[in-house]
């Protein structure tokens, strides 16, 4: 996806990719849509973890904390948002991709959510 982007993302470019027989890849998917979801879902990880980590709840300050967050948000977006153009004609497809979706809480709501629990964020504040 790196290279090509998803617009000629098929079973079979990944099939051959993956040096294996496009039958056998609906072993390990339920249907087409699944597996060229898992795809990009496989490549937002890998661009995740190439960004590298996110700061904790009460390390530095909320300020620097917020500017990280915003920077890894702006560089997470400008890597995988291309690789998604491709596939606004395919909405069956980012709907799967919604469903494999791991993280459940948004990460900034999570991190802002532990600010307010060692109290540097006030309580009643909406995250």
């Amino acid at each position: 996806m790196a290279e090509r982007g998803t617009a000629g993302l098929t079973v079979r470019t990944i099939a051959r990719a993956a040096g294996v027989a496009d039958g056998l890849l609906y072993n390990h998917f339920a249907d087409k849509e699944e597996l060229l979801a898992t795809a990009p879902r496989a490549h937002v990880v890998t661009v995740e973890q190439d960004l590298g980590a996110l700061p904790d709840p009460g390390a530095e300050t909320v300020e620097a904390n917020l500017r990280a967050y915003l920077a890894h948000s702006l560089a997470m977006h400008q890597a995988v948002l291309p690789a998604f153009v491709g596939l606004i004609g395919q909405p069956g497809v980012l709907a799967r991709f919604g469903e494999l979706d791991e993280h459940g809480e948004n990460r900034l709501t999570g991190y802002l959510r532990g600010e307010q629990e060692v109290g540097r964020i006030a309580a009643d504040a909406r995250v």
